[in-house]
């Protein structure tokens, strides 16, 4: 990278970054709850933002137990059902952000086949399907592609896939995956813009979103 010399990022791309600040004002990553990203995606549709990619995943659905302690302060509880009242549906939150933006893109994860060189060893090491998976697959039909050939093909093959909950993909504009791939001394330089999986090809979350731009 210093030899390459640095690459000035285009103008009309951008990151929201997660950092230390993030954490500081925010708190730990694992307590946030989903209505932070529908408060992103409001303030991005707020400034005209032509497209949103999350490479955060949200594949189980949120726990329906939480209490924010500033909703209880601020709430005028005079029964029982006041109090159920203050237990809110992130997702729903998340998704209805999603609905009014028009043009949210999400993130899926897959597990990478341990076996890379055995066409066989993939087609048997194939996850199973799930009746939640077979309609994830179902709604996903349109990002991937069939490719009889993927057994001679020299793209990486994975052996199962995590797509985002369904009411979120189905409030999505477009979904693909967001992962890296580590170098054999673990570190990243590569951003691989397909995969192999389940006898297709599946585009990456940057893919997706540049054929939907173009």
């Amino acid at each position: 990278f210093l030899i390459r010399g640095s690459i000035p990022m285009d103008q009309n791309v951008g990151t929201i970054d997660i950092d230390a600040l993030t954490l500081g004002v925010e708190g730990r990553f694992q307590d946030w709850t989903r209505d932070k990203y529908a408060e992103i995606i409001d303030a991005l549709n707020a400034m005209n933002a032509r497209m949103i990619g999350f490479d955060i995943f949200f594949p189980e659905a949120s726990a329906t137990e939480i209490l924010k302690k500033q909703d209880l302060i601020s709430a005028q509880v005079k029964s029982v059902d006041d109090v159920l009242d203050l237990f809110r549906d992130y997702d729903e939150e998340l998704r209805e952000s999603m609905i009014n933006a028009g043009n949210v893109f999400l993130g899926q994860s897959f597990q990478i086949a341990a076996n890379q060189d055995d066409a066989d060893w993939i087609r048997e090491n194939t996850g199973a399907k799930n009746e939640d998976k077979r309609q994830a697959l179902e709604y996903l039909e349109p990002f991937s592609k069939e490719y009889p050939d993927w057994p001679d093909s020299k793209l990486t093959f994975y052996t199962d896939i995590e797509p985002p909950r369904t009411m979120l993909m189905k409030a999505s504009r477009g979904v693909g995956y967001a992962m890296t791939v580590a170098d054999i001394d673990g570190s990243v330089r590569q951003y691989p813009v397909v995969l192999i999986y389940d006898g297709k090809i599946w585009p990456s979350l940057a893919l997706v979103m540049i054929l939907d731009y173009i």
